[in-house]
């Protein structure tokens, strides 16, 4: 009876180990999951390139006496334009970006599981995941406006990706100074 529990005891102590040094960093899992990181990783890559592509052959053209009815303001314009470019490239790219965080994540739970470090990935994921405070702030700062506001600046700009600066050249700033 002595005997069984000292195994039961070591037992699990025994298969961490064991299982440690057959799955170790040359494991088939985490080579298999690394794989699986870097084909995401170039599917991100592919999708920005077309996120790009198509911010960069848009036509957006504003009409800005529509935003100049509505009172708003040169500086409140150019900052929501600014959120909704940021907003429009993030949601180009998502389903790519979260499949990559969500496989940099498994890569990671089963490193921990093994006993390993995080991965070189590790610290990409919250990069990739997290929107910066100013991103915040606009987003804020736009979620404040007026529903008409609002309303007038998804009508005009849409959910495409755009250059904000290519956008800016074309438009005469000069009418919120009237």
């Amino acid at each position: 009876m002595a005997v069984n529990n000292k195994l039961v005891f070591l037992l699990p102590i025994l298969i961490a180990v064991y299982s440690n040094q057959c799955l170790g960093s040359e494991s088939p899992v985490l080579e298999m999951l690394d794989k699986d990181v870097l084909n995401k990783i170039t599917l991100l890559t592919d999708s920005v390139s077309k996120c790009n592509d198509i911010a960069e052959s848009s036509e957006l053209e504003l009409d800005l006496n529509k935003f100049r009815t509505l009172n708003v303001s040169k500086e409140t314009f150019l900052k929501s334009l600014f959120y909704l470019r940021m907003r429009n490239r993030d949601m180009c790219d998502s389903q790519e970006r979260g499949t990559l965080i969500f496989a940099i994540g498994q890569l990671d739970f089963t490193r921990a599981e093994l006993g390993l470090k995080a991965s070189k990935y590790g610290n990409s994921s919250g990069q990739l995941l997290y929107e910066p405070k100013k991103f915040l702030q606009y987003k804020i700062d736009y979620m404040n406006l007026t529903e008409d506001v609002r309303f007038e600046f998804e009508r005009q700009v849409g959910t495409q990706p755009f250059v904000y600066t290519t956008i800016l050249q074309n438009l005469n700033l000069n009418i919120f100074d009237k």
